[in-house]
């Protein structure tokens, strides 16, 4: 994975751009590090859509499913860790913002995304702490 500077929008698992796109600014430089999708009203109410069909099937599938898939990704996001990171310091002003990154590849990748009996107030919590 490469993080660019020119992004495109997901639909429906497809790479979209756009006739416009907003100026992505560090906040610690002023400077423009991005130019990301400026979604029209069609694009927006289409992704809605798909969103909302794809919900049924995750509403769907069993937890098991459910846990492996968010293993998976957490897997890619530690493979790509590095490019997040990048990605995260230029959007935030961050001098490094490493760390959230590995407390949240933990998480998600723990084995037992919500443990039965943990409250999801508490998850919540390590979230905010996390970030």
């Amino acid at each position: 994975m490469k993080v660019d500077s020119n992004f495109v929008m997901s639909i429906n698992g497809d790479a979209v751009t756009t006739e416009h796109t907003q100026p992505v600014y560090n906040p610690a430089t002023r400077a423009v590090f991005a130019q990301v999708p400026d979604a029209s009203r069609e694009q927006l109410d289409q992704t809605v859509g798909f969103a909302r069909a794809a919900l049924k099937g995750w509403a769907a599938t069993p937890a098991e499913g459910r846990q492996a898939a968010l293993e998976r990704y957490a897997s890619w996001m530690g493979a790509h860790a590095e490019e997040f990171v990048s990605l995260l310091t230029g959007e935030q002003g961050k001098p490094k913002a490493g760390e959230e990154w590995k407390c949240l590849v933990q998480l998600i990748g723990c084995g037992q995304w919500r443990p039965s009996g943990f409250p999801m107030r508490s998850l919540r919590m390590v979230m905010t702490a996390v970030w």
